[in-house]
């Protein structure tokens, strides 16, 4: 595991990628990837590195916006009794 890699990245979404994550098409989060991994290898972090850590970068970002659409859902029950 690369602690680097992943500091890294959840840096990098955590200061580029806003609430339009959760709102736009799955598409962007190639864009969002291929931008994230041009500046960690400005950094001196490999793709490969963050390609072991993630898998595709891609596919985690985009279900990272997945998962916070169904949150937001609340899957259709409430808490309420």
């Amino acid at each position: 595991m690369s602690t680097r890699a992943r500091a890294f990245v959840q840096c990098w979404i955590d200061e580029n990628i806003g609430p339009e994550l959760y709102r736009e098409e799955r598409h962007r989060s190639r864009e969002y990837a291929a931008r994230c991994l041009m500046a960690a290898r400005e950094r001196g972090i490999s793709t490969a590195e963050i390609q072991d850590e993630f898998g595709n970068l891609a596919t985690h970002i985009a279900g990272m916006g997945d998962r916070a659409g169904r949150a937001q859902a609340g899957f259709g029950f409430s808490w309420q009794a």
